[in-house]
């Protein structure tokens, strides 16, 4: 049972420091397209959260693409209905992004922010 105990502790303390490692990366509120991070090898896209902000509430849309630019490969597109706001996390550990992240907005006015983990790769 102590091993037990000492094995859930230790899964514990490594979840919540690689919880604590995760970056957040706000994007203003707006309605223009933007790199939103950088290329950087092991990155991972862990999550994000948007909210549609006009003052006229209509529907917003946004895409997620892996680069620095809408014809790079398309991760996800996101649709908000009017007033909504929404958080995903992506299952599994994230999506790799260490090429970048690119934002097109393509439709009404949005606020996001990011999250993402680096993870470097250790030798054997």
């Amino acid at each position: 049972m102590k091993k037990l105990l000492a094995t859930l502790a230790l899964f514990l303390v490594a979840s919540a420091a690689a919880a604590a490692a995760w970056t957040i990366t706000p994007v203003a509120t707006g309605t223009g397209d933007s790199a939103v991070l950088p290329a950087l090898a092991g990155r991972y896209l862990v999550g994000w959260c948007a909210g549609e902000t006009a003052g006229t509430p209509a529907a917003a849309t946004f895409k997620l693409f892996h680069g620095d630019a809408n014809n790079d490969p398309r991760l996800m597109p996101v649709e908000l209905l009017a007033n909504e706001s929404r958080c995903d996390w992506i299952p599994g550990g994230g999506i790799p992004i260490p090429d970048g992240l690119y934002l097109d907005r393509t439709a009404g006015e949005t606020e996001i922010t990011f999250y993402t983990d680096l993870r470097v790769a250790l030798s054997p």
